[in-house]
């Protein structure tokens, strides 16, 4: 059977000696800590990173959503490597579904995008709020986060015209 995993990405600006950046971070619950990419930190201009905690070095960033105004600060350890990486969405019929459905919804469709940094556990408990929508089990779900909404799941075709096969929207 045909199908596609959404994975849960968000995308926030992190913002590091008054510089601003759009990062995409990937929302991981069995991660207990968040993390960004030493490489990713180090396009910030002049970056440093701010401590070291045993062999840990860190950076201290202002975080905010996108185009707004900064609404925590986060601590992140620095990682070289990532080991769970997505594949990119290139599924047109979702992307279709998507942009006609929920257009707003999720900003990677048909992107080869790479991913920053991960969300832990941690931290999720802190963004993520209890506004689930997931229309039926054959759609991925849409869960509210203080950055906006954050889609994931498995995607099994379109429910909105059964008579298709799947994704035939």
């Amino acid at each position: 059977q045909w199908e596609t995993t959404i994975p849960p990405l968000i995308r926030v600006t992190l913002i590091h000696n008054n510089n601003p950046m759009w990062v995409t971070l990937m929302l991981d619950e069995t991660s207990p800590t968040s993390f960004l990419l030493r490489s990713v930190a180090s396009i910030f201009p002049d970056f440093t990173s701010d401590y070291q905690r045993g062999e840990t070095e860190y950076g201290v960033f202002q975080v905010a959503p996108t185009d707004h105004k900064p609404i925590a600060r986060w601590s992140l350890p620095l990682r070289n490597d990532f080991i769970k990486t997505p594949p990119p969405i290139n599924d047109p019929q979702l992307v279709e579904h998507f942009k006609r459905m929920l257009p707003h919804a999720h900003p990677y469709f048909a992107t080869c995008r790479t991913i920053d940094g991960v969300i832990g556990s941690q931290t999720l408990s802190i963004i993520m709020r209890d506004t689930v929508n997931q229309p039926d089990n054959s759609l991925p779900k849409a869960q509210q986060s203080i950055f906006g909404w954050v889609i994931s799941g498995v995607w099994n075709g379109c429910s909105c015209h059964p008579h298709r096969r799947a994704g035939g929207c």
